[in-house]
C-alpha cells in the first residue's frame, strides 16, 4: 500500500529548524525591523500549511504587543521614574520576541504524535528525547482547549474569568481556576501519557510511518531561504 501523503506542506525538519533558529535568535535580534523580519518568515509559514486566521491573529498580536511598548516608552519619556511606564514597555518588548516563535509552535502541535516522533527520529534524536519533545508539542493545543473550557464555565458562573477580579480577589481567584486548571492538567497528562503507550512510544523496534516524508524540492528550496535569511540578518546586524 503506497504512503499518505505527509500532513504539512513543508518538511516537519524544515520547520523545526525554523522555530529553532528563532529561539536562537532571540538574544541576537532585538530592533523592530529584524523581530517584523522574522514575524514575516514564522506568518509565512503558517501561510503554507493554511493557517490563514491564525496568521492574521499572529500579526495582531504582534501589533497589540508593539503599542503597549510604545504607549509604555512614551510614560517613561514623560516620567522616567513611572514604575508602570517600564513595566508597560517591557512587556510589550517581550511580546514582540516571543510572537514570531508562536507560529512555530502552532504548526507543530498540529502535527500528529505518531508523524512527529517519526521526524524527530529520522533527525536522529534520542528516543527518550524525541518522546519529551512531542508530547510537549501535543500538550500545548490540549492546554489551550482546557483555558478555554475553563473560561467558558467561568461566564456562565457569571464571574467572567476577568483580570480585574484575578487582581482583586487572589485567594478566590485561586480556588475558582487555578487548583481545577492543575487538576485538568494532570489528568490530560495522563490521557497524553495512554495514547502514547498505546501506539507503542517508548517499546522496543523500530518506530515507522504510514506517511511519506521524504523532502521534496520545496523543502529545500525553504532550507535555503531560511538559511540565506538568517545569514544576511547577522551580516547586516554584526558587520
Amino acid at each position: 500500500m503506497p504512503n499518505k501523503s505527509r500532513s504539512t506542506t513543508l518538511d516537519a525538519r524544515i520547520i523545526l529548524l525554523g522555530f529553532g533558529l528563532n529561539v536562537l535568535a532571540f538574544p541576537l535580534f532585538y530592533q523592530t525591523g529584524e523581530i517584523l523580519c522574522l514575524l514575516g518568515l514564522s506568518a509565512t509559514a503558517l501561510l503554507l500549511e493554511r493557517h490563514f486566521h491564525r496568521a492574521v491573529m499572529l500579526c495582531g498580536q504582534f501589533l497589540v504587543f508593539y503599542l503597549l511598548a510604545f504607549s509604555g516608552a512614551q510614560i517613561v519619556i514623560r516620567n522616567p521614574a513611572s514604575l508602570f511606564g517600564m513595566e508597560l514597555t517591557l512587556v510589550g518588548v517581550l511580546g514582540q520576541r516571543v510572537i514570531p516563535v508562536l507560529g512555530y509552535v502552532y504548526i507543530l502541535s498540529r502535527i500528529s504524535s505518531g508523524e512527529f516522533m517519526s521526524v524527530l527520529l529520522r533527525i536522529k534524536l534520542p528516543k527518550s528525547v524525541a518522546i519529551g519533545i512531542a508530547s510537549l508539542f501535543r500538550f500545548i493545543p490540549a492546554l489551550g482547549e482546557t483555558f478555554v473550557a475553563m473560561r467558558r464555565a467561568s461566564l456562565f458562573r457569571g464571574d467572567g474569568f476577568r483580570l480585574q477580579s484575578i487582581l482583586l480577589h487572589p485567594a478566590r481567584s485561586s480556588q475558582y481556576y487555578l487548583l481545577p486548571f492543575l487538576s485538568r492538567l494532570s489528568r490530560i497528562a495522563d490521557d497524553l501519557a495512554a495514547a502514547l503507550a498505546t501506539r507503542g512510544v517508548g517499546m522496543g523496534g523500530t518506530a515507522t510511518c504510514v506517511r511519506d516524508l521524504g523532502a521534496k524540492a520545496r523543502d529545500y528550496a525553504a532550507f535555503a531561504v531560511l538559511l540565506w535569511f538568517y545569514g544576511a540578518l547577522l551580516l547586516w546586524r554584526y558587520l
